[in-house]
């Protein structure tokens, strides 16, 4: 068995950190141009605005809107994104008090 050596990492999780179960995925969609960034924690989704975090729908279920409101345009925006969460709630657990 043969592998190509041009891997792509598409899923990041944050160096010393065992409890929160967050991560960011690289993604692409024929729905926008080029590489976007998911911020994801299970089943849930954080908002680009609001850093809410909402179900993420199935790939099927999603539109325009959803891409918008749910992708960071970098891999840095949702690096900032993150570390803005942690220190909004730093004391709860996976930022949902908890929950997921």
């Amino acid at each position: 068995m043969s592998f190509n050596n041009n891997w792509i990492p598409v899923v990041w999780d944050m160096e010393g950190d065992t409890q929160s179960g967050i991560q960011i995925h690289r993604m692409d969609s024929p729905e926008y141009s080029g590489i976007r960034y998911a911020v994801r924690n299970g089943r849930l989704c954080l908002s680009v605005d609001s850093l809410e975090w909402d179900y993420e729908p199935s790939p099927s279920n999603r539109d325009k809107t959803f891409y918008e409101l749910y992708r960071f345009k970098s891999f840095e925006d949702a690096v900032a994104a993150v570390q803005q969460l942690k220190t909004k709630n730093p004391v709860e657990k996976n930022g949902l008090g908890g929950c997921q």
